[in-house]
């Protein structure tokens, strides 16, 4: 037996001639592969009758090989000198089943698959808000197929897959004709977690001014021109600013994109998700407190204090005092946070006034009292978190002295954003090579990647994200406060690739190297 699965059929003649037929079958069993050799009797010098069809036929029969047999190869090899590989036998190969493909016939973000579960905007290349009219077929569903079975060499079906079928459902504003998607009414076109939908559109061929008045629109809001002074639009979904925004108030639902600049305006992306993200952050950060505060006691208890015979309430409160200040400040705007909202937290205002708050740590006997109050907290979180849509994005150029929240990212596709307080509940991206990061504070939920942060001049910069979040500057200069998760680090020196985040210990790192 030769290696790979190759056999050697001996037939010999009466002399010391021999002849050699080896049979090869390829792993799939899709393929099988025959050569013949004739060795000559060295006394006679007479080589042996060569094989003939019936004989190799039967030998083939013998390997199981039953389906796609090449008779024209048979003969062939039957004819060979020798040494030449035939394929003797071809199984049927599967052919495979062709998917449907949903075919979107308008232009939307252009997207880039990385792989089969993650996805890419591609931030640079936003398109414009694209505006179909009644009739206008928005996407088509090409019909697939399934494929055909195979068979291989020893006559075993192999079974093809299923076409897979294109998954989606319609909205608001589309209907369905035969193989098509059809707007129904005016407006934007969309297709997001495979549901098409097309969302009302109001279009301004111009300024947003005293002649127009207050724009507020249950969709889709486009603006050709600028949004002067003292002006406000509100969008019940996205919005497109052409133009500048200058001394205005703008508040979108969904994305928002400014091309112009915004000077000394308020602007918020998200909606009410912005809040409830607020609200998120605070939770979990006070939850992280509570579980480093828990940590410290039980370190604490082995040490000083409890030679000092210290309960672990008044460990507690001497740690609230010295080490964990800013604690009493996040229950003061949750205290007042629950008035302004009718007594929203009033379970957890409760629970932290009778743990945390003034003298009320001194009557905790244990600290696992504090385990309630954290589990609350952590269900608050739960319960807010399946209450949040989609994030909305913002895309801007340029911003100065503004106010800006966005409830997903904030890409800057522009100059940069100066002394403006900007807070984005996902990330800011700074896309263009000399885009700036100066003055104010930014504020991320999880990264930061900024070109240039702060300025020659030293102005104070604050650069955060909560959580485990990343802070990343091509420059950053002298003054320039990186804040993760409310640990603070000021920069000393003007520096180059910084990153900073939480390393060993809990503590805040900055890697870098100065200019």
């Amino acid at each position: 037996m030769d290696d790979n699965n190759t056999k050697t059929i001996e037939g010999k003649t009466e002399n010391t001639a021999k002849r050699i037929l080896s049979i090869t079958i390829s792993d799939d069993c899709m393929k099988a592969y025959a050569r013949v050799s004739y060795i000559k009797d060295m006394k006679t010098d007479e080589y042996p009758p060569k094989f003939n069809v019936d004989e190799i036929m039967k030998i083939i029969k013998e390997k199981d090989i039953f389906y796609g047999v090449d008779n024209e190869a048979v003969k062939k090899l039957c004819e060979d000198e020798g040494e030449n590989k035939f394929v003797i036998a071809r199984g049927k190969e599967v052919v495979p089943s062709v998917d449907d493909v949903i075919k979107i016939e308008f232009e939307q973000e252009i997207i880039k698959k990385k792989d089969e579960n993650e996805f890419k905007i591609d931030y640079r290349d936003v398109k414009s808000i694209c505006v179909v009219q009644p009739g206008y077929v928005i996407a088509e569903i090409i019909s697939g197929k399934d494929g055909e079975d195979g068979i291989n060499i020893k006559n075993k079906k192999i079974k093809c897959a299923p076409h897979k079928t294109a998954k989606y459902s319609i909205a608001e504003g589309v209907g369905i004709q035969g193989n098509k998607i059809v707007a129904t009414i005016q407006g934007m076109p969309s297709w997001k977690n495979n549901i098409f939908s097309v969302i009302k559109v109001y279009e301004i061929n111009g300024d947003i001014n005293l002649s127009t008045g207050n724009i507020d629109f249950v969709g889709d809001v486009i603006v050709r021109g600028n949004i002067d002074e003292s002006m406000e639009l509100n969008a019940g979904n996205g919005a497109e600013v052409s133009g500048n925004i200058e001394n205005a108030e703008v508040h979108t639902k969904g994305d928002l994109k400014v091309s112009g600049n915004i000077i000394s305006s308020t602007i918020t992306v998200g909606g009410e998700d912005i809040a409830k993200k607020n609200e998120i952050d605070v939770f979990n950060t006070l939850c992280d407190i509570l579980e480093e505060l828990k940590s410290s006691v039980q370190q604490l208890q082995s040490g000083y204090f409890n030679s000092a015979n210290c309960t672990d309430g008044q460990i507690i409160k001497t740690l609230i005092e010295k080490k964990y200040s800013r604690l009493n400040k996040i229950c003061m705007y949750l205290i007042k946070e629950n008035l302004q909202k009718g007594g929203k937290f009033s379970i957890i205002v409760d629970m932290l006034k009778e743990k945390i708050i003034g003298l009320a740590p001194v009557r905790i006997k244990k600290v696992s009292e504090l385990d309630p109050l954290i589990e609350e907290l952590k269900n608050a979180v739960k319960m807010l978190s399946k209450d949040i849509n989609l994030d909305a994005n913002m895309y801007v150029q340029y911003a100065q002295n503004s106010t800006i929240k966005c409830s997903g990212d904030i890409v800057i596709n522009g100059k940069g954003i100066y002394t403006s307080d900007v807070q984005a509940g996902n990330a800011i991206y700074c896309m263009m090579d000399k885009s700036i990061l100066r003055g104010g504070c930014i504020k991320a939920g999880n990264v930061i990647k900024s070109k240039i942060a702060g300025s020659v001049g030293r102005a104070r910069t604050v650069l955060e994200v909560t959580g485990d979040g990343h802070i990343y500057a091509d420059i950053a200069y002298a003054n320039t406060m990186f804040s993760i998760n409310g640990k603070n680090y000021i920069l000393q020196n003007d520096s180059k690739n910084v990153h900073a985040y939480i390393g060993e210990g809990n503590l805040i790192q900055v890697d870098k190297f100065v200019l």
